[in-house]
């Protein structure tokens, strides 16, 4: 069985992969086609052969023994690797449908969401459990970042609604887990992960992965507000 986490940055899916891949039995969950990664493999999506034999080999790599694997994939990834003419998309129409699970994570605050991904690009701290570290990386907004902030707020959604929008057009059904659900709700919210996959005896444990956020949750709104006040939305 195969299943796909599908994702926008700053949405809780490495926190998910954590806790799935705690369990022995979902795969090792991962972002097998993240560019750091496809170019320390001599960057085989350059060519369909190379692609597809790359792919064979982390299927084989990071299947668990029960016959399960999974991978979780940005917008971004996707397009980088079947967006062009090189392997193209009716061939990324092909990979989607090859999973037999779909799972979409988003994330419903979309400006907290950019705010998250500001913050872990200033200090290019993206996970940590260490809350020292955490709580240095933490800044208030400043007028040069309101126009960075409009625009990964920008990418975030359209790349949220383009995994929606070809889910759609696909006719492939999928899960959607919101990230404030899971962190709320952790329990219930894996179980109906759980109760998807249908993995025999896969027992979702709390996200296995400390981590911690880039800022106090005080100073976070404090971001929002400003940003906002910045729109001319006033305060949220």
């Amino acid at each position: 069985m195969k299943y796909l986490i599908l994702s926008s940055p700053r949405t809780g899916s490495t926190m998910l992969a954590a806790a799935l891949n705690a369990t022995g039995r979902a795969g090792r969950v991962k972002e097998y086609f993240h560019a750091s990664t496809l170019a320390e493999q001599g960057h085989p999506e350059q060519a369909k052969p190379s692609m597809l034999a790359y792919y064979e080999r982390v299927v084989a790599a990071n299947t668990s023994a029960n016959g399960v694997f999974g991978m979780k994939l940005h917008f971004n990834q996707f397009h980088n690797v079947f967006g062009g003419k090189r392997i193209g998309m009716p061939s990324g129409v092909s990979f989607l449908r090859s999973f037999d699970r779909h799972v979409l994570v988003f994330r419903r605050d979309k400006i907290l969401q950019a705010i998250s991904e500001l913050l872990a690009t200033k200090s290019e701290l993206w996970n940590t459990g260490d809350r020292a570290a955490a709580g240095r990386a933490g800044a208030a907004l400043s007028d040069d970042d309101i126009p960075l902030l409009a625009n990964i707020m920008s990418r975030q959604v359209a790349e949220e609604y383009a995994w929606r929008s070809l889910l759609h057009d696909c006719a492939i059904t999928f899960l959607e887990l919101a990230y404030e659900d899971v962190v709320a709700s952790p329990a219930a919210e894996l179980g109906r992960l759980a109760a998807h996959l249908g993995i025999a005896g896969l027992d979702v444990l709390a996200p296995a992965q400390d981590t911690v956020k880039l800022t106090d949750p005080a100073q976070t709104q404090a971001i929002k507000q400003r940003f906002l006040a910045a729109l001319g939305a006033g305060a949220a």
